[in-house]
């Protein structure tokens, strides 16, 4: 009895290894081999079978030397049988019905707990596990952080150019400006973007005037604002911008006080800065000659009388001075 594999053969046979070598395989018909094999070919049939197979693989090989790319040596035959006919549009598709170039453009508003493209700036930040341990979510984080990438340029002025729309413009007009700037080209894009650009700082600066200038000058203000170009009100943005900036405070103290000159700043506040330490030096009256020439005397009542007798009466022994500015 032949064993048989545990696996079922072709039209439900078993897949033995005790069969006789003579045997044919499982699914041919003994008679259709016989009829195959007695069979008379035209033998010009198989010749042109054999110039065929011969034609494609050296035209193959002809065609990949000559064409740059290995694309075009395998499809370049490659050709429809007739173009794909266009779809005429129906007006009565109520399925899917063609929406206007506005609302492809424009965007609805961000309703919390669902996305919000205007925070996408890049790729998505790294979600921490919540079923892991708070210690463990910290750890995580801070690997995590060095990784986080920059933000686009480009994503962030699209940022500033839809708040300058919202400051200029009611939000329907914003709306709609938005959607123009998006199918417009280069050159309108540039010049509408600059009348709004120029029409967002005339509004800081009437905003910001009415705090920094006096009440008086404010209706001068706007009038010559209304004749400016955009360098003048670029400028006035400068202005403003500085007026409402604190100015810069002097040092008062620090390694190199005492070098730069700050005599004007003291007289007019009055001040006496506090001395550190490293602001410290000898006096450069005190003369050393006299201990390099006699060595190390003793520093008894006699010699100490000698050495105040050789120094002036403003330096008597190694004084220490601290310079001060409000004497100069």
């Amino acid at each position: 009895m032949a064993t048989a594999h545990y696996l079922p053969g072709r039209r439900g046979e078993p897949v033995s290894k005790h069969r006789s070598r003579s045997a044919p395989p499982y699914g041919i018909d003994q008679a259709r081999l016989r009829e195959i094999a007695t069979r008379r070919i035209d033998p010009q049939v198989l010749k042109d079978v054999k110039e065929k197979a011969r034609s494609a693989w050296t035209d193959h090989s002809e065609r990949r030397a000559r064409t740059p790319t290995s694309y075009a040596a395998d499809f370049h035959i490659k050709s429809l049988d007739e173009p794909t006919p266009m779809r005429p549009p129906e007006p009565q598709r109520r399925n899917k019905p063609h929406p206007p170039e506005v609302f492809l453009t424009t965007r609805l508003r961000s309703v919390p707990g669902y996305h919000d493209p205007d925070a996408a700036v890049d790729k998505p930040t790294y979600k921490i596990d919540a079923s892991r341990s708070k210690k463990e979510q910290e750890l995580r984080a801070i690997l995590r952080r060095k990784y986080q990438p920059r933000p686009a340029t480009t994503s962030m002025m699209q940022f500033d150019r839809r708040r300058a729309l919202q400051d200029t413009l009611d939000p329907h007009a914003a709306q709609a400006t938005e959607a123009w700037l998006k199918l417009a080209n280069d050159k309108d894009k540039r010049a509408v973007l600059g009348v709004i650009n120029d029409m967002a700082n005339r509004r800081l600066i009437e905003k910001e005037a009415e705090t920094a200038f006096r009440p008086e000058a404010v209706p001068s203000l706007h009038r010559w604002l209304k004749k400016a170009g955009r360098s003048e009100a670029e400028a006035m943005t400068r202005l403003m911008k500085t007026l409402s900036t604190r100015p810069t405070a002097l040092p008062t103290e620090g390694p190199h006080f005492h070098i730069t000159d700050y005599s004007k700043v003291a007289e007019v506040y009055g001040c006496n800065p506090r001395p550190y330490r490293r602001e410290f030096v000898l006096h450069p009256e005190w003369k050393w000659e006299y201990i390099q020439k006699h060595g190390d005397i003793k520093r008894t009542v006699p010699h100490l009388q000698h050495i105040e007798a050789q120094t002036t009466p403003y330096n008597r022994g190694p004084q220490i001075f601290t310079p001060s500015l409000c004497g100069l």
